[in-house]
């Protein structure tokens, strides 16, 4: 059974080698690979044309876990954390997320660390107290990671839902004035 096109199977990586080591044994590609010296690539052709299945990775972490070759990082958490990035971070909407555990807004960011938004944060320590309820921070700009004090004020949803749709319309005009002054110039040429 041929690898691929001009390619030969080394005569003493055998099938049965490999069952022991990668299937009976639960050794890691990696593992194995070092064993019988060649490339993570090659290896997986090997498997593949003996037929033998290649565990995918969440498999294969699974499996370390069983084994005791890979352990959890129990206490690693906030600064101590190897994956600590000065507990800062954005959302997909572009907004900061900042870490602090103790504030009563803090949520979870996708992961178990609580996070809060920074313009809120801003706000507050700005202001001097907590953001009242069924208020929200509105970016003056509209740049969502623009948290300069004087970019941020606090009103309530339904203000920020009026204004907002007041100014989206205030814009579309805008627009639609400088496209006729634009049409009238081109008439008048």
């Amino acid at each position: 059974m041929a690898m691929a096109k001009g390619k030969r199977l080394r005569p003493d990586i055998t099938k049965e080698m490999l069952e022991e080591l990668y299937c009976n044994q639960s050794l890691s590609l990696r593992m194995v690979r070092d064993i019988v010296k060649v490339s993570e690539g090659t290896l997986r052709r090997y498997l593949q044309s003996f037929g033998i299945h290649v565990r995918n990775r969440s498999e294969g972490t699974k499996l370390g876990f069983q084994k005791g070759r890979i352990k959890v990082w129990s206490g690693l958490k906030g600064k101590k954390s190897f994956g600590w990035k000065g507990g800062r971070c954005k959302t997909a909407l572009g907004y900061v997320l900042v870490y602090a555990p103790e504030h009563p807004r803090a949520r979870s960011a996708g992961g178990t660390r609580p996070y809060v938004l920074e313009h809120i944060l801003v706000w507050e320590q700005a202001n001097g107290r907590q953001l009242p309820e069924n208020h929200i921070i509105h970016h003056l700009n509209g740049i969502k990671d623009d948290n300069r004090p004087n970019n941020l004020v606090a009103i309530s949803r339904s203000a920020h839902r009026t204004n907002t749709r007041l100014a989206l319309k205030e814009k579309r005009i805008r627009e639609l004035e400088a496209q006729l002054a634009q049409k009238e110039f081109s008439l008048c040429s």
